[in-house]
């Protein structure tokens, strides 16, 4: 905020808040930044929430060269604040990268998210203890991608010592996801 005010005086007012006419523009850069994070960590995919429901531009489609890295489909500039949840900060972004065997041996365990349905051969596998995730990839779904997904909740979830970002690994296919919880969270 301090970076964007000094570069902006007339823009922000006496305590370094943006004003309300610039807000998306300072949400737009801040995001990019925040983009930039995660592209460095080797995310190759982010994906906001607000544009699984609600039309948003598509780069190569309707924006051509934009400034994002691995964001593909985003909101337009003036609606950002709308993007983050607004008021409710509801909203947020995901972001993914695939996994190697050895990455998602150490990332993802075979508990499945609550709400989630496995096959029935790729849960008696389970129950038998006998499969790792990349085994279940391998034996019961071939065509499926496995991610280790990322949710950042809040634009300023990454300031936010507390706060740690939700994780979890994904067996992806086209549309359909099956979602399994990280490590920590099935010790």
């Amino acid at each position: 905020m301090k970076e964007f005010c000094s570069n902006r005086p007339y823009d922000c007012m006496n305590n370094e808040m943006v004003t309300g006419h610039l807000l998306n523009t300072f949400l737009y850069e801040f995001y990019l930044e925040v983009e930039d994070f995660f592209y460095s960590r080797g995310f190759q995919k982010a994906e906001f929430e607000y544009c699984e429901q609600l039309g948003c531009l598509e780069e190569g489609v309707s924006v051509k060269n934009s400034k994002y890295k691995i964001t593909r489909v985003f909101p337009k500039k003036n609606e950002y604040f709308v993007a983050f949840g607004s008021v409710n900060r509801n909203s947020g972004v995901y972001f993914s990268r695939s996994l190697a065997e050895e990455q998602a041996a150490e990332k993802c365990s075979v508990l499945p998210r609550a709400g989630n349905k496995l096959s029935s051969k790729a849960r008696r596998a389970i129950e038998k203890g006998e499969t790792s995730i990349w085994n279940l990839k391998l034996n019961f779904y071939k065509k499926h991608s496995l991610m280790y997904v990322e949710y950042l909740s809040r634009i300023d979830a990454l300031d936010q010592k507390e706060n740690s970002l939700a994780n979890e690994c994904w067996l992806l296919y086209k549309t359909k996801k099956i979602i399994f919880e990280p490590k920590e969270a099935s010790r």
